[in-house]
């Protein structure tokens, strides 16, 4: 197997300094142990409220996607380390997305979805798919892959 995959370890503080005192900002946290999904899984379960992702503004890299399909990993469930996933109010997040596609390492930054209070569901986690369909993001049921760094 060969490419261009690289790590995406680096420091996760040029990208919370800026923001950590910004008014609207609700949680910060990176996606390190068990992936975006253990971690907007904690949020959904311990607030109650939903979560609607859309899949295509998840910033997956073309060769992980591929090297994950390949071995039987979703991605969603990988150690991302250098990264950051934040919770904030609707009218700055273009702000924090602003900054953060300035610096290094948030060039990829993207809104990633919404978090709904629902009635009928308490703490569920939901993809919007590029078809418009909808399913449920995987909990991660065993302990996250080890780290390689």
């Amino acid at each position: 197997m060969q490419g261009q995959l690289k790590s995406d370890c680096g420091s996760v503080v040029p990208l919370i300094d800026p923001i950590k005192h910004l008014e609207g900002v609700r949680f910060v946290r990176d996606p390190t142990r068990g992936g975006l999904s253990v971690l907007l899984h904690d949020v959904a379960n311990e607030t109650g409220f939903d979560i609607e992702l859309i899949e295509n503004n998840i910033p997956v890299r073309p060769e992980v996607a591929s090297v994950c399909e390949i071995l039987g990993f979703d991605p969603f469930v990988l150690a991302c380390e250098g990264r950051i996933v934040a919770v904030v109010a609707p009218d700055i997040s273009g702000k924090v997305l602003e900054h953060w596609r300035s610096i290094r390492n948030g060039e990829q930054a993207e809104h990633i979805g919404v978090i709904v209070k629902n009635t009928e569901s308490k703490g569920r986690v939901t993809i919007v798919t590029p078809m418009g369909g909808r399913r449920f993001m995987n909990e991660l049921e065993d302990e996250p892959l080890p780290r390689i760094c």
